[in-house]
């Protein structure tokens, strides 16, 4: 790529948080994927925390081909406090999400910022995007966010929790700051967290477009740690409901502590279905790669929770291989 001959001292439109750790072997693409945006006003921020391999001369590299790229490193401290340090230095009023091993299609920023200026009034909107594997192939789709006002407020009456694919996430960086930024107490589920309480006071949406690769993959924070990562979004549920009746939030161990309290057949029956999405996410990452152990993934994820798999299948499989379809 050639370099970027545009000056620092440019006004970003958006700012670009990038939270590396250990991601040498993904961070390439994902930094290629953002200098490639057809929206070339931004900055792009990658935050090493503490990685011991080749992150930070990935990194390097673009900062020194691409003057849109900064590069801060720090000890090992979590995604949290990666994305938190990424949110001080970010210049921009509107503050743009990647993760170190997922890919942005080249008019991801540009479509996000004509939606964002047309309806100043939402505080962070996502995009759909497509599953892909560990060397890049496809398989599957992943629409999650709700895509309009009505959807939002359903969900907002509801005290429902907001999910949105956070490599897709353009977000005010006043309002992420005013309610306090990223927070370690919501474990595995910061992000959930986050648009959680934005949308206490402020619409959060999903621009119902593909426009982000999502990386599934064994290495991935969300794979090795994903039962507390379904524990943890039932703590963002009940706060939720707590914090909208005026009524003060349990901390973690308080709300795993009455997690464990519940009847035995419902802890059974939870557990039951976690796993099978477990088995499932890992399923979906081995046949992206074309490797056939995922069958025996998916078969044990049917034998958990039919329901999970039956589910995704209809939500993920069916529209991509829909989208193929009409490709061709």
């Amino acid at each position: 790529m050639e370099p970027v001959l545009s000056t620092v001292d440019q006004e970003p439109l958006i700012s670009v948080v990038i939270p590396a750790y250990n991601a040498g072997k993904f961070l390439n693409e994902s930094l290629e994927s953002m200098r490639n945006q057809t929206l070339s006003a931004i900055e792009i921020i990658v935050v090493d925390d503490g990685s011991n391999d080749d992150t930070a001369d990935v990194a390097r590299r673009h900062a020194a081909a691409d003057l849109r790229v900064r590069v801060v490193s720090q000890q090992h401290r979590g995604v949290v406090a990666a994305r938190n340090r990424g949110l001080a230095l970010a210049r921009a009023p509107w503050v743009a999400l990647l993760d170190a091993d997922d890919v942005s299609l080249p008019t991801r920023l540009e479509r996000q910022l004509a939606y964002l200026r047309e309806h100043p009034d939402v505080a962070a909107l996502g995009t759909y995007g497509y599953r892909i594997g560990e060397h890049g192939r496809q398989l599957g789709v992943f629409d999650i966010g709700d895509a309009d006002l009505d959807q939002y407020r359903r969900a907002r009456a509801e005290n429902e929790v907001i999910h949105l694919l956070a490599s897709s996430v353009v977000m005010s960086r006043h309002l992420v700051q005013a309610v306090g930024g990223f927070r370690d107490y919501a474990g595995m589920v910061e992000d959930v967290d986050l648009w959680t309480r934005l949308a206490d006071d402020n619409p959060v949406l999903a621009l119902p477009e593909r426009l982000v690769l999502y990386r599934v993959h064994g290495q991935s924070a969300s794979t090795q740690r994903f039962y507390q990562q379904m524990a943890d979004t039932l703590l963002v549920a009940e706060n939720a409901t707590r914090r909208r009746s005026g009524r003060p939030e349990l901390d973690p161990p308080a709300f795993h502590g009455m997690l464990e309290s519940r009847p035995l057949l419902e802890r059974l029956q939870r557990k039951a279905e976690w796993r099978s999405r477990y088995y499932y996410r890992v399923a979906g990452g081995l046949l992206a790669d074309r490797k056939l152990r995922g069958v025996w993934w998916l078969a044990l994820s049917f034998l958990f929770w039919p329901k999970v798999p039956l589910a995704r299948l209809r939500s993920q499989i069916l529209p991509w291989l829909r989208t193929r379809r009409l490709s061709r």
